[in-house]
């Protein structure tokens, strides 16, 4: 007997499909899987606006497959807002690049789902800094920002630890910058906003600090 069930996925990207149809490659809290829209590209056809990038949409899926056909589609949240800002768009990409990159079939896909589906809600930028933070534990590392006492002096990038007072370690980021690492990271989605130079030092922080320790080279 078949099973037929109902899922919520983002759409993370697509790709041309034959004559004129859609690959949608799709995040969902149970993970990744690719979708068929058939005749998506067609002007005249209901998938082609349910089928764009970045659209959160419900659709139907029947057994256990690699690949589904759409079927069924409800669009939840097209995301206009950010599509139509290009600094937001540019921030959500590192969201995007995370979950495609670094998130493997043994994840804990609901947990980073519910990250996902937060950090597009509002505060775009300071949102997705806060996923990337927050994605480093989940995906088994960890960011070394508990003090233990000691007068603090900086943060170093390569032990991913807290440099003291006559450590020997140099200092990569200074106290001001770690401090909003530690806000974004520790705190709950919308309730942080900072400046553009502090969101780019966070940035940097966050572009690094996967380069180094995850070995993903974010494009932003």
């Amino acid at each position: 007997m078949d099973t037929h069930k109902r899922l919520t996925g983002l759409i993370l990207s697509t790709q041309a499909y034959k004559e004129h149809s859609l690959l949608l490659f799709v995040y969902t809290n149970q993970g990744k899987l690719t979708l068929v829209a058939n005749q998506a590209l067609k002007v005249n056809n209901p998938f082609r606006v349910m089928s764009q990038f970045l659209n959160l949409i419900e659709f139907e899926v029947v057994n256990q497959k690699a690949i589904y056909a759409l079927k069924h589609p409800v669009l939840i949240n097209d995301y206009a807002v950010i599509k139509n800002n290009y600094e937001d768009l540019r921030y959500v990409s590192l969201v995007l690049q995370i979950i495609n990159r670094c998130v493997i079939e043994q994840e804990d896909h609901l947990t980073i789902f519910n990250l996902l589906t937060q950090a597009l809600s509002q505060n775009i930028k300071e949102n997705s800094l806060m996923f990337a933070l927050k994605m480093i534990k989940v995906l088994g590392y960890d960011l070394g920002l508990k003090p233990n006492g000691q007068k603090l002096m900086g943060y170093n990038l390569k032990h991913a630890t807290l440099v003291y007072e006559n450590d020997l370690l140099k200092v990569d980021y200074p106290l001001t910058v770690m401090s909003d690492v530690l806000k974004l990271y520790a705190s709950d989605f919308n309730s942080i906003t900072l400046m553009p130079a502090n969101l780019q030092a966070v940035l940097n922080f966050v572009v690094e600090f996967y380069t180094q320790h995850l070995e993903t080279i974010l494009k932003y």
